[in-house]
């Protein structure tokens, strides 16, 4: 998993994501990735990112760039 993630440009690894550190910025902090212990091929991970920043003001700039790409 740590693999497919550290390829994405959207997501920064960390041991710790913490709000503090995604606040104001774009990418969204992923971290604690484990198996998950009671589903057969389940994951548990820790997020962490700027849902103003994200889900409205840059997703929206995001969709505009595609749709005149």
């Amino acid at each position: 998993m740590k693999d497919i993630l550290s390829n994405v440009s959207a997501v920064v690894l960390e041991d710790i994501p913490t709000p503090l550190k995604s606040a104001g910025v774009d990418p969204t902090f992923v971290g604690r990735i484990r198996p998950d212990t009671v589903l057969e091929n389940g994951i548990n991970l820790f997020l962490s990112g700027d849902n103003l920043r994200k889900g409205a003001a840059l997703n929206a700039i995001q969709i505009a760039e595609l749709l005149l790409s």
